[in-house]
C-alpha cells in the first residue's frame, strides 16, 4: 500500500511538473506575442505620426504649388509644377519602411522639354521662387517692367 501511495505521489508530482512546464511555455509564448503586439503598436504610432507630418507638409506644398502655377499662367510662362512624394534612404543604404523616409518634392514641368529631363525642387526652393514670382507679379501690377 505504501508502494502504491508512493507511485501515486510520483505520478501526481510528474503531472504537476508537466503542467508547470506547459504553463511556463504558454507564458513565454504570451510574452513573445505581447512584445510583438507592442512592436506593431509602436510601428503603427510612428506611421500615424509620419502620415500626420506628411499630410501637413503636403497640404502646404499644394497651396504653394497652386499659387505658383496661377502666377506662371499670369506671367505667360510655359512651366507648371506638381507635388511628388519621394522615398529617401534611411542611412543604412536601404529605403527603409513606412512613411518616415518619405518627403515631398516639387516636379517642374516644361512642356517644350517633355519628360526627358526631370527637374525636382525641394520645398525651400519652391518657397524662394514663389516669393520671387510674387514680387514680379506685384511689380507688374504696379506698372513696372518684368525684366
Amino acid at each position: 500500500m505504501k508502494n502504491s501511495q508512493s507511485q501515486e505521489d510520483t505520478a501526481a508530482a510528474e503531472a504537476l511538473k508537466e503542467k508547470e512546464r506547459e504553463l511556463k511555455k504558454k507564458q513565454v509564448e504570451m510574452d513573445e506575442e505581447m512584445r510583438k503586439k507592442e512592436r506593431e503598436l509602436k510601428k503603427f504610432e510612428e506611421d500615424r505620426l509620419a502620415l500626420e507630418r506628411l499630410t501637413k507638409i503636403l497640404t502646404g506644398a499644394i497651396q504653394s504649388i497652386n499659387e505658383i502655377n496661377e502666377r506662371a499662367v499670369l506671367l505667360g510662362k510655359e512651366v507648371s509644377f506638381g507635388p511628388m512624394l519621394q522615398r529617401e534612404g534611411d542611412g543604412s543604404g536601404t529605403m527603409g519602411s513606412g512613411l518616415q523616409n518619405t518627403t515631398v518634392k516639387v516636379r517642374v514641368f516644361f512642356p517644350g522639354l517633355g519628360d526627358e529631363i526631370p527637374i525636382y525642387w525641394d520645398l525651400d526652393k519652391l518657397d524662394n521662387r514663389l516669393v520671387d514670382v510674387q514680387d514680379l507679379c506685384n511689380s507688374l501690377a504696379m506698372g513696372g517692367d518684368p525684366n
